[in-house]
């Protein structure tokens, strides 16, 4: 019962790291999403390019901290790329109307992306389409070594307890294990045996002052 209710509070606590972890992913995209948007020079409801983009100090900050960001024309024409992931090859619906999230996998390393789409418009036309993209693995590496805490920790707890309880209740019923020793010997070896009453302290009545 003890490792049925564990193994049930375990795997509580995982899917709901799992979907803490999934969702702070989504939120961190979704805010560098803005800012590259923020920083785009657009020109009426035209994308214009700046050699300068990549170079940018929040730009050189994203890509430090394990960002990937890719911004294309409405048609399909990339402008700019910049991050750890920028060769991978975009999914066919990165021209989305609608903001979307997506999970890729990368070919040579076989490393999970969470990738975000941005449609960008002006006046109801569009005007570019942004994507950020990151890492899974920091979040995988977490998941893991709660698993392992779990898988490890569980039984442990589990032996532990079944130990603590085979003591206890061994202890407890020592008196009734040695009354059924003692009646055992009077039906089979000596009749005159008797079951003695268990052990008292002495009462020697109130403490006394002087």
């Amino acid at each position: 019962l003890l490792l049925a209710v564990l193994s049930v509070f375990g795997l509580y606590i995982y899917q709901s790291m799992a979907r803490r972890l999934a969702s702070g992913v989504d939120e961190s995209l979704t805010l560098v999403g803005a800012q590259v948007v923020a920083g785009l020079d657009i020109v009426g409801d035209r994308l214009v390019s700046s050699e300068n983009f990549d170079d940018e100090p929040e730009n050189v900050d994203l890509r430090q901290r394990g960002y990937t960001v890719w911004v294309r024309r409405p048609e399909g024409q990339l402008i700019h790329a910049f991050g750890p992931y920028q060769d991978l090859e975009l999914p066919a619906g990165e021209t989305a109307s609608a903001e979307a999230f997506t999970t890729l996998t990368e070919p040579k390393t076989g490393d999970a992306i969470r990738m975000h789409v941005v449609p960008v418009q002006r006046e109801g036309r569009p005007v570019a389409v942004v994507l950020v993209a990151r890492s899974l693995e920091e979040s995988t590496d977490t998941l893991e070594r709660l698993l392992t805490t779990l898988l490890i920790g569980v039984p442990g707890l589990v032996a532990a307890a079944a130990a603590g309880g085979y003591l206890l209740a061994a202890r407890a019923l020592a008196p009734i294990d040695r009354i059924t020793q003692t009646a055992r010997r009077i039906s089979a070896e000596d009749l005159s045996a008797r079951l003695g009453p268990p052990v008292a302290p002495l009462y020697l009545g109130p403490p006394t002052t002087t």
